[in-house]
């Protein structure tokens, strides 16, 4: 095996030399995954992304030791995190009572007093999204609860 070569002294972002720096840049299809060994939906699929070459990614984009962190895991945390929040203050972020009818103001744009609008039976959009945060996290941890149970 060809023993690797120390990278630029002013390269910040990773560990490559010169010369695999370059052959990355190059293409990367070079590190394509066989279709052969994929099953048929990603045969089908033309932007398949192998595990090989999201660990040549990586490796591309950061030094040894360093933390890699999945921004989608982030913005779904964030977004979960959000919709907790939304749902324990709940009560104070509704604007009026989710239920109430209001036949007279029924199918009103959004506005000051109606931030999503109103619906044919004349409830507040708003509201009822804020305390169907609650349902839906209810819902949610309790069908995983029940799968983590039973397997």
């Amino acid at each position: 095996m060809q023993e690797r070569r120390p990278p630029h002294p002013r390269n910040d972002l990773n560990e490559l030399s010169g010369e695999e720096w370059l052959y990355f840049t190059k293409s990367v299809w070079s590190t394509a995954y066989p279709s052969e060994l994929g099953h048929a939906r990603r045969k089908a699929h033309g932007a398949n992304k192998p595990p090989r070459l999201m660990a040549r990614l990586i490796e591309f984009f950061t030094k040894s030791g360093e933390l890699v962190l999945d921004p989608f895991a982030g913005v779904g945390g964030t977004l979960l995190g959000m919709m907790v929040l939304m749902a324990i203050f709940a009560p104070y972020l509704g604007t009026v009572d989710p239920q109430a009818l209001s036949p007279i103001r029924r199918l009103r744009w959004p506005s000051a007093q109606y931030w999503f609008g109103t619906d044919m039976l004349g409830r507040d959009i708003y509201s009822r999204t804020v305390y169907g945060a609650r349902v839906s996290l209810t819902v949610g941890i309790s069908v995983a609860l029940l799968a983590s149970g039973f397997g």
